[in-house]
């Protein structure tokens, strides 16, 4: 044994030549860096770095692959003032060929020796889209690009031009002068997912330089090319262990791109197999001791562009981690990392060699204990069997992870413990933009995402497939659940992959509060649930302020848009749809609020199609409204009764009317009850001038007077914006409701009941609207506006102030009025919904010097302070 000290920068292979054998350790010194650049000619053992070690594959000097293969149980141990660094380059096995199964060959590549297992490759994907024609608001880069009207993203923009678009991958195909177009969440009065853009495509090429991550597929020496998805997600390989061919599979990129696999790679090997110029796995389901790294003394990590085979480089304890096109056999990075976390355009597969689990529950970055966060971009997690490895994060803050893959097979298992492919416990300020997530119909695949004990997490534009085919799934299965008291969970946009809807629920609440749904699917192209998908929400246990807008959902199995039990409250169901068949059920705990819900067709007071007025141990709100087809609606009017903790909308005005816990009324000979709806229905463009009352006896067809005109009489006020009419009106009177116009940007209504003799158990007042999709989707309720006021302080009296857009390619001739003031006081409000927009504010007053000031107006109160200047060129009056 001659274990060496380094104490002088040198070279790898200089040290070697002063006598290191296989598996002794080198210690490289405080302030001295050891460089690397081809494969070591002896196995090395533990390398203690308080300095340096640097292996750098843009300098190689021999071979095409610096291959570092590490001695068997040994580690690098990175000191609190050492670093290892790897700085890696491109090596390039060919073009594609455009076919499935294409076999790539590595021999030029492994040299002859040391072959291990590949986990990532990069395949020049990216597609220039020539266009024509082009109308609305110009795409950003981000965004995804939708071939020929279809309902599936093809690919994320990664260049934005006048006449043509970059994208990073470009899934199927087009016909010159078919429509291209971009969807995305925008900002309609609400978050509100919309076609923004179109165009009409002319041709796409390759472009050079823009590269997709792959990643390998296999799992314990086996090939799952068949398991995995051939369309949108399906960026994988096959490659096994010691072979000298890799297989392409899965999404078959064009004819001619390249295909380029980093020229530095990490591999294990004991003496003997080092000895026959091979790597080395035990091939036992728990390997656990390849090369691997150790910074439990806060050493800092370093790595660009390379693989991990054989060997295993997550650590935990870093003071740095950062990487960047890296591939990794298994999950890679520093759990309890000293500073932010930086992955981008990373591979992580789920053990490659044996296929099994090392523990019960594996994150793909060792998201774990980062109290400094973690960012994860364009990165790609590639599962070929069902398994806990996961991308998210557990006892971690500010993890943000975005426009990355998530790819799981189909039909084998090695694992059935918490197999959630997006997985998030304990964690606060999580963001989520952009994300993919492709997964199996498999009885043991558990929910696409898991949210668990987490607090403010904000998802944009999720992606999902229950299956690798994108077909309806057949296992029951939810496809987001939200568990432990999770709180101020938000979502923006969801979209599901052709009909890839799993077989249960969207989202499953538990004991959960503050849960935010927007976006999901669009008014006029609904999410297909496949007949056998129910609820799109399910709450279960204590679930508090729960906001769902904007969600649009057909052909649902179960019997309305969401199941809720009475434990629940605060829920509010803005403009979203299941079938319009669907029983709505108004009130099933405290506080529910639906406005523009689709459903209810059926008769009133009935539980399998109408407007459920069985509202046991339920309490507040009592106005709703509802679209009960393309062409009909409903204003509807429940009788809980109120508590001192949950809102109400009603007034007793005499007599002793009896509220009951069942959702009913009594009411006795001159009582008088007011109801006020507290809010203005949108999209009902008239009444049709027929109402439904109903006493609980049963199901109500539309049209009948249950209640009688000698028992209660009916009379409404109602303001389109402009005040109320002033004068009670008789409901019953078709022309009073008939002549309303102007009601479908909104109309809120008073209603008075009057009991002329005693009536028992009313339930329901249901009065009908004509509506049309065009209506609806022209006046959906606005949601999430969150205004703010911007001070101007130091003015002087009759000052014009004007604040406009500050457009950076007019920065001197603003065009865009925000807001102004001909004559204002010493002070300037100006109320507004901007956030981080760049503005400039203009002062002018006679006999002071005219002021143009730049501004960043964000969503808080904020002021600003002029001070005025005279102009000694001028007079002042």
């Amino acid at each position: 044994m001659s274990n060496q000290t380094v104490s002088s920068n040198t070279d790898l292979e200089s040290v070697i030549a002063a006598g290191l054998t296989n598996g002794d350790s080198i210690t490289i010194d405080k302030g001295v860096t050891l460089t690397c650049t081809e494969t070591p000619s002896v196995l090395p053992g533990e390398i203690i770095i308080d300095g340096e070690l640097h292996i750098d594959g843009l300098s190689i000097s021999s071979g095409n692959v610096i291959n570092f293969t590490g001695a068997y149980g040994e580690s690098f141990t990175v000191g609190g003032q050492g670093t290892l660094r790897v700085t890696g380059d491109w090596y390039s096995l060919g073009t594609t060929d455009g076919t499935d199964n294409q076999s790539i060959s590595l021999s030029s590549y492994w040299g002859g020796e040391f072959e291990d297992v590949i986990p990532a490759i990069w395949i020049e994907t990216g597609r220039r889209i020539d266009f024509t024609n082009p109308t609305g608001t110009s795409p950003s880069v981000g965004d995804f690009v939708y071939l020929d009207g279809s309902k599936d993203p093809a690919g994320p923009i990664k260049e934005v031009h006048p006449t043509y678009l970059v994208v990073k991958y470009l899934i199927g195909s087009f016909a010159d002068n078919d429509t291209i177009s971009v969807r995305k969440v925008v900002d309609n009065e609400g978050p509100d997912f919309q076609e923004v853009w179109t165009a009409t495509a002319v041709q796409d090429v390759k472009e050079a330089g823009v590269y997709m991550e792959f990643g390998n597929c296999s799992t314990g020496g086996v090939s799952r090319l068949n398991e995995m998805p051939t369309g949108m997600g399906g960026f994988v390989f096959d490659h096994l262990y010691q072979s000298n061919t890799l297989t392409l599979g899965g999404w078959i990129p064009p004819s001619g791109c390249d295909i380029r696999i980093p020229n530095v790679h990490f591999s294990t090997a004991d003496s003997s197999s080092f000895n026959s110029g091979n790597t080395y796995f035990d091939g036992s389901s728990s390997e656990g001791n390849p090369y691997n790294l150790n910074t439990s003394s806060a050493g800092e990590v370093l790595f660009s562009v390379m693989n991990v085979g054989s060997s295993w480089l997550g650590c935990s304890s870093a003071s740095k981690f950062e990487a960047e096109y890296v591939g990794s056999n298994m999950e890679m990075g520093s759990q309890a990392c000293g500073s932010k976390a930086i992955y981008n355009n990373c591979v992580a597969c789920n053990n490659l060699l044996s296929g099994g689990d090392w523990v019960s529950t594996r994150f793909a970055f060792r998201a774990v204990d980062l109290v400094f966060g973690a960012t994860i971009n364009e990165c790609l997690v590639v599962a070929g069997q069902v398994a806990s490895f996961h991308i998210g994060c557990t006892t971690s803050l500010g993890v943000d992870i975005k426009n990355s893959v998530y790819c799981m097979g189909g039909l084998t298992v090695n694992d059935g413990n918490e197999t959630y492919p997006l997985n998030f416990e304990s964690s606060k300020q999580v963001v989520l933009e952009n994300n993919i997530v492709v997964a199996t119909d498999h009885d043991q695949r558990d929910e696409l995402l898991y949210i668990r004990g987490c607090e403010d997490l904000d998802s944009t534009n999720l992606i999902m497939s229950a299956t690798v085919d994108e077909t309806f799934a057949q296992e029951e299965r939810d496809m987001v659940r939200i568990s432990l008291n999770s709180n101020q969970v938000k979502f923006k946009g969801i979209q599901i992959l052709g009909n890839g809807m799993g077989g249960n629920t969207l989202c499953r609440v538990v004991d959960s509060s503050g849960i935010k749904i927007r976006a999901v699917g669009m008014i006029d192209e609904k999410i297909d649930f496949g007949t056998d998908a129910e609820f799109f929400l399910i709450a279960e246990g204590l679930v508090s302020d729960v906001d769902i807008a904007r969600c649009w959902i057909q052909n649902v199995s179960s019997e309305g848009f969401f199941q809720a039990p009475t434990t629940s409250r605060n829920f509010s169901i803005t403009n979203c749809s299941g079938n319009y068949g669907n029983v709505l059920h108004p009130q099933v705990g405290d506080n529910i609020k639906i406005k523009g819900l689709h459903g209810g067709s059926g008769s009133f007071s009935s539980s399998s199609g109408g407007i459920d007025s069985d509202l046991p141990a339920s309490y507040g709100s009592h106005f709703h409204d509802c679209f009960r087809s393309d062409t009909s609606g409903a204003i509807f009017l429940m009788f809980t009764p109120k508590t001192e903790t949950t809102t109400y909308a009603y007034t007793v005005v005499s007599g002793d009317p009896k509220f009951f816990k069942d959702g009913t009324v009594d009411l006795g000979a001159g009582d008088v009850i007011e109801f006020d709806m507290l809010y203005s229905a949108k999209g009902h463009n008239s009444f049709t001038g027929v109402y439904t009352t109903s006493k609980g006896s049963g199901a109500a067809s539309d049209g009948t007077d249950e209640w009688g005109s000698s028992n209660v009489t009916i009379e409404f006020q109602y303001t389109t914006g402009t005040g109320f009419n002033g004068t009670w009106l008789d409901l019953r009177t078709p022309s009073n409701l008939t002549s309303i116009t102007g009601m479908v940007g909104g109309i809120r209504l008073k209603v008075r009941l009057t009991a002329l003799d005693s009536v028992e158990s009313i339930d329901g007042l249901v009065i009908h609207t004509n509506t049309s999709l065009i209506d609806q989707a022209s006046n959906l309720y606005p949601i999430d506006q969150v205004q703010s006021t911007f001070t101007i302080d130091g003015l002087i009296e009759g000052s014009i102030v004007e604040i406009y857009d500050n457009e950076i390619e007019n920065l001197h001739n603003h065009d865009t009025l925000l807001g102004s003031s001909e004559n204002s006081s010493t002070s300037f409000n100006f109320i507004h919904k901007e956030t981080d927009n760049e503005v400039v504010v203009k002062t002018f007053k006679e006999g002071y010097v005219d002021q143009e000031i730049p501004f960043t107006l964000k969503a808080v109160d904020q002021t600003l302070t002029i001070i005025p200047e005279i102009d000694e060129n001028a007079s002042i009056n």
